[in-house]
């Protein structure tokens, strides 16, 4: 599609003001997300769904505190399973999974992360309670490991199909060269 069609708007969904969640108004069913962390900008691109990302730079600092309000039980038990293997950013995976569903949703981290859970196997954001405006269609949701140092979590409505990485610089050298 010529980029120019491309009208990107940030209208609210709940109460129609200019800070609601950035999407691309082009009939075509396409979705976006960005992130920054660190050194690293992602961006995620979808069709026929919608898409939320984030990316973390990992530490090995303590995030118990921020744990104990964000994550549900059965979280923190895959967190302290996690931790006990000595899997790096293990509270990272968790959160970045966590932030991508409230970027997908559009409600922020004003909703309350507690409420739902990222930690299931099948990869199916558990939801007991939903809040207004909360997808209909499931969430799924995925770490990416971007480098040694740096983790995002991905979220996405629709069926997951196929998962493209790229590394901006190479496209970026290319472009400019």
């Amino acid at each position: 599609m010529d980029p120019r069609t491309l009208r990107v708007e940030r209208t609210c969904t709940r109460c129609r003001a200019p800070h609601g969640r950035p999407f691309v108004r082009n009939g075509v069913g396409l979705d976006f997300s960005v992130t920054h962390g660190g050194t690293v900008l992602a961006i995620a691109c979808t069709v026929g769904g919608t898409v939320g990302l984030d990316v973390e730079p990992l530490d090995d600092r303590s995030h118990a505190a921020t744990a104990r309000r964000v994550l549900t039980a059965r979280e923190h038990g895959l967190l302290e399973r996690q931790q006990r293997s000595g899997l790096r950013g293990a509270f990272h995976r968790l959160w970045t999974k966590k932030e991508a569903v409230v970027k997908l949703t559009g409600h922020g981290l004003g909703l309350g992360l507690g409420g739902f859970d990222v930690s299931a196997p099948d990869g199916v954001v558990r939801c007991p309670h939903p809040v207004a405006g909360w997808p209909t269609e499931p969430i799924h949701v995925r770490n990416l490991d971007i480098d040694g140092s740096h983790v995002a979590g991905l979220a996405l409505t629709g069926t997951p199909r196929r998962l493209v990485l790229a590394d901006g610089d190479t496209a970026l050298r290319r472009w400019t060269a």
